[in-house]
């Protein structure tokens, strides 16, 4: 019999927000921590669509039922040359300001 922790359920509801209806597949991340700060990271370099809406980026960061983290960092596709560009949202589902 399996026991069920609070972080094993919170890990489950958290990888359930993650599978996108259209296309059924779940989205892989990382979650890297550093100088008190913690994030969510996404390689997107497959698309300029975040595989992850605001809605679920809110859900994901939320400490209590999510993963837990301040914010989302999508790889994207690089434009000009460069290798990849970054889109980032925040705990709260807002974009930083440049």
């Amino acid at each position: 019999m399996a026991v069920s922790t609070p972080r094993s359920s919170a890990a489950a509801a958290a990888a359930a927000f993650l599978v996108r209806r259209e296309s059924e597949r779940a989205v892989q991340f990382v979650k890297y921590h550093g100088l008190g700060n913690d994030f969510i990271m996404v390689d997107n370099r497959d698309s300029a669509v975040p595989k992850v809406t605001t809605e679920e980026a809110v859900k994901l960061c939320d400490r209590n039922f999510g993963v837990g983290a301040d914010g989302v960092i999508f790889v994207m596709p690089g434009i000009n040359g460069a290798d990849y560009t970054m889109r980032i949202f925040n705990s709260d589902g807002s974009e930083p300001e440049a």
